[in-house]
């Protein structure tokens, strides 16, 4: 994806537990993800598929406090 130009460009990731995982692509099992669940974004890792054995490292609730 190439976002570019003068009009302030986004991205929308719209479900009902929108999550983005980054994958190292040298390094198996290396993804991180951030995700909104529940209104709290939450930042850890995952195991490739995305899916399985998530541990978050972060999280911001929707109050905006950080745990």
């Amino acid at each position: 994806i190439d976002l570019s130009g003068n009009a302030s460009p986004s991205l929308t990731v719209t479900s009902n537990g929108p999550y983005i995982c980054l994958q190292d692509a040298n390094n198996a099992d290396q993804v991180r993800y951030m995700a909104n669940n529940g209104g709290e974004f939450q930042i850890g890792k995952v195991t490739d598929d995305g899916s399985t054995v998530k541990a978050e490292h972060m999280r911001i609730t929707a109050s905006g406090d950080i745990g």
